[in-house]
C-alpha cells in the first residue's frame, strides 16, 4: 500500500496516541491475590467457553491458601480457588460480590505464533523481601514514612500492578536446570526479559501468576487498532543470589495455550 506523507503522519500520530491505551486495558484485566499471611501473588482474567475466570500459578512458587483478590480499581472480594493434580494453574470464576466484576476486563489471547524477538509486557506485584531489608538499599525517609527499604517505622511502597517490558528470548525454554535445579522441567516455557520479582526471598508469589502479553494491531485506513493479547502466564525468574536478589533478565512464562489447556482440565 502506497501512502502520502499526510497519511503516514496521521498513521504515526494515531500509533503514538494509542501507545499506552492497550497497557491501561491490560491493567484492567490484571488482579492481585492474597492470603491471611499478607502475601500477594499476581493473576489475570481470561474468558473461556463464555465464562470469565481469574487465574494464577499454583505449586512450588505459589503462595498458599489464597482467599482474597483485588482488581486494578482497588475493589476486593473473597475467592475459593480450584485446581487439579498435574496442572500448573489455579482459578476461580470472576466474583460479582462488591461489584468486583465491573472493574475487570478480560484480555483476549494471542492467536499467532510466538517467536523470539516478540515485544512483550508483564504486569505483577514487584514487592520483594530484599526491598524490605532492615538495611535499606534504596532511599528511605528517616524514621517513618514510605520507601523501598525499612527503618523502625517505615512503610514499604505498594508496588502492585507494576508494568515491565521485554522481548521473548526463547520459545521452548526448559525451566530447570536453567537456573541450577537438580531435576529438569522441560516445559516448554517462554523465556523472556521482562523483569519479575517474587514476594520474598522464599521465591513465592509476587509477579508469579501474572499476565505476559503483547500488542495485536489491525489497520483500517489511517486508523490503527491496538489491543493487548495474552501470550503466557509468568511463573519464575532467575536470581543471581537468593540471599541478595539481583534480576538477571531471565524470566519464564507458561505459554497461553498451556494455560487454556489447564483451564479445560480443571473445569
Amino acid at each position: 500500500m502506497t501512502r502520502t506523507s499526510n497519511q503516514l503522519l496521521a498513521l504515526l500520530n494515531n500509533i503514538s496516541v494509542l501507545d499506552c491505551a492497550p497497557i491501561a486495558q491490560a491493567l484492567q484485566g490484571s488482579v492481585v491475590f492474597s492470603n491471611t499471611a499478607g502475601q500477594t501473588q499476581s493473576g489475570f482474567a481470561i474468558t473461556y467457553g463464555g465464562v470469565t475466570y481469574l487465574v494464577t500459578t499454583v505449586g512450588e512458587f505459589s503462595i498458599a491458601n489464597i482467599n482474597t483478590v483485588m482488581n486494578y480499581n482497588g475493589v476486593s472480594a473473597s475467592v475459593t480457588m480450584s485446581t487439579k493434580i498435574n496442572t500448573n494453574i489455579q482459578l476461580c470464576v470472576l466474583p460479582t460480590a462488591n461489584n468486583f466484576n465491573a472493574g475487570v476486563v478480560a484480555v483476549t489471547w494471542y492467536d499467532e505464533n510466538v517467536l523470539e524477538g516478540l515485544e512483550i509486557y508483564a504486569i505483577g506485584s514487584q514487592m520483594t523481601q530484599a526491598l524490605l531489608s532492615s538495611t535499606p538499599t534504596l532511599p528511605l525517609m528517616s524514621g517513618s514514612g514510605t520507601g523501598y527499604g525499612t527503618s523502625a517505622n517505615a512503610t514499604p511502597l505498594n508496588l502492585n500492578f507494576s508494568v515491565t517490558e521485554g522481548i521473548i528470548s526463547r520459545i521452548t525454554a526448559p525451566l530447570s536446570p536453567s537456573f541450577g535445579g537438580l531435576s529438569p522441567d522441560n516445559g516448554p516455557y517462554l523465556r523472556h526479559t521482562a523483569a519479575l520479582n517474587p514476594y520474598s526471598t522464599n521465591d513465592l508469589g509476587g509477579s508469579f501468576g501474572g499476565p505476559l502479553f503483547t500488542m495485536n494491531a489491525s489497520e483500517t485506513g489511517t486508523v490503527v487498532n491496538v489491543v493487548p493479547a495474552l501470550v503466557g502466564m509468568n511463573v519464575w525468574t532467575f536470581w543471581e543470589d537468593p540471599s541478595n536478589p539481583g534480576y538477571l533478565g531471565i524470566s519464564f512464562a507458561l505459554p497461553i495455550q498451556t494455560v487454556i489447556n489447564n483451564i479445560i482440565s480443571i473445569i
